[in-house]
């Protein structure tokens, strides 16, 4: 009887440990010619996220050899081919972790989206690295 308790309650626990861990959902795209396509992007900075997400997201671009340019909203050059928005929320636990974040890719010319995808920590959780957050999250548009 004991050991089919302890048994219970280590499957428990890992159930729990793992529901905890962040996921990254299977990123939505709805154009990836003009997505792939693209040489040029904008990064848009969100003023109300705390983190040079923005740095980030350009780094990751620039890698696959795409040009970027940052800044915001209203200063958008209309010579890009994309352009990215992004959402990042914090939470505190004992020090300040990534809640949740959301990437945006859009066609600047039509003003349509063609990729997003996004991230989430469950109740129980780690203190997730923004960068290989951000590296998954292009990935997953990209490929």
């Amino acid at each position: 009887m004991f050991k089919n308790l302890t048994i219970l309650c280590s499957i428990t626990c890992l159930t729990l440990i793992l529901a905890g861990c962040y996921s990254i959902a299977p990123a939505t795209i709805t154009d990836k010619e003009t997505l792939h396509s693209a040489k040029t992007a904008y990064i848009v900075v969100n003023p109300k996220v705390i983190g040079s997400f923005q740095d980030l997201i350009s780094a990751d671009l620039a890698s696959r050899g795409i040009k970027t340019q940052i800044g915001p909203i209203s200063e958008k050059p209309d010579n890009v081919d994309i352009y990215v928005t992004y959402v990042a929320y914090h939470s505190w636990d004992m020090s300040r972790y990534l809640k949740s974040y959301t990437i945006t890719i859009f066609d600047n010319k039509t003003n349509t989206m063609l990729a997003a995808d996004n991230f989430r920590t469950g109740f129980w959780h780690d203190f997730a690295n923004s960068t290989k957050v951000t590296s998954i999250m292009i990935d997953n548009m990209f490929n």
